[in-house]
């Protein structure tokens, strides 16, 4: 699989790193950002695929990722699924996997482009993996040096892209799938179970053991 240079993708499979640096838009650009893309994804090549992935938190704290494989502005497949106990960061990353195992799994295109709006997952997408979901990122990067032709690209969340607005809708449901039983902690998630428990400690002590004028002050407390 080989992509054209003039859409900014390398033509050998040993690649995944681009020298284009990863940004986000600011509020102010967001709209305008998203307006550059779409005008870009308009003038892909018909054989190019664009992969959107997302991660998404439910109320009750289940975390789900979608992907959405689009071709010539039209979804051609899409998936959805259940990580946990995980963050939305970990989940951005399995869905930009599965995305692209779906992606890899469609015959005659040239380039795939992997769009997420999340810049952190991104970020280990294309460069150093995480240590959170690490075998997840370094799948990754093994499938795009096996086949090349690959790019990941971020886009500005909730800004009308319609592939990204398809994959947040699956993340969503996804995280209401249930859980799968094999799945152990991201070290995301553990660490912030970590930082979470200093404070709820410290919010059981202060409702029993603070003096009464104090317990109306809604103090909190600060972890490092």
């Amino acid at each position: 699989m080989q992509c054209c240079s003039k859409h900014g993708v390398p033509r050998t499979p040993s690649r995944i790193i681009v020298s284009r640096k990863l940004t986000a838009a600011t509020d102010d650009s967001k709209n305008e950002t998203a307006k550059k893309f779409r005008d870009w994804l308009q003038a892909l090549p018909p054989r190019t695929l664009a992969v959107y992935s997302d991660g998404s938190r439910s109320e009750e704290g289940h975390v789900g990722y979608g992907y959405a494989v689009h071709r010539d502005g039209s979804s051609v497949l899409s998936g959805k699924g259940r990580v946990g106990p995980a963050e939305v960061f970990d989940a951005g990353a399995r869905g930009a996997l599965e995305g692209l195992k779906a992606a890899l799994s469609l015959l005659g295109s040239d380039c795939i482009f992997v769009c997420l709006d999340n810049l952190a997952t991104a970020r280990c997408l294309r460069g150093t993996p995480s240590d959170s979901s690490q075998d997840v990122f370094l799948e990754f990067q093994f499938l795009v040096r096996e086949h090349g032709g690959v790019e990941v690209q971020w886009i500005p969340g909730h800004a009308d892209i319609l592939g990204n607005e398809e994959a947040d809708a699956l993340a969503k449901a996804g995280a209401s799938l249930p859980e799968p039983a094999d799945d152990a902690p991201t070290l995301a998630r553990l660490r912030k179970i970590a930082r979470q428990r200093p404070k709820e400690a410290f919010k059981t002590w202060w409702q029993t053991s603070a003096p009464e004028q104090y317990r109306n002050l809604d103090l909190t407390a600060t972890t490092g």
